[in-house]
């Protein structure tokens, strides 16, 4: 796995950032960053992943 990709999926999963956003912010710092195919498919599939988790998050009911 490539270090531009560890870096977004950690920016995505700690400060809850999209795809888009992380790469962007990564960019702006190391404009000549551009993941492959392969690891832009992990990521998206990361976002998805994270946004199911969050979906059941705000499905669970409140606890007192």
């Amino acid at each position: 796995m490539s270090s531009v990709t560890i870096i977004v999926a950690y920016l995505m999963k700690k400060h809850q950032m999209s795809l888009e956003n992380a790469l962007s912010l990564v960019r702006s710092k190391r404009p000549q960053v551009a993941p492959n195919e392969g690891f832009m498919s992990q990521l998206e599939n990361f976002e998805k992943s994270m946004q199911v988790e969050q979906e059941r998050k705000l499905m669970q009911p409140v606890q007192n």
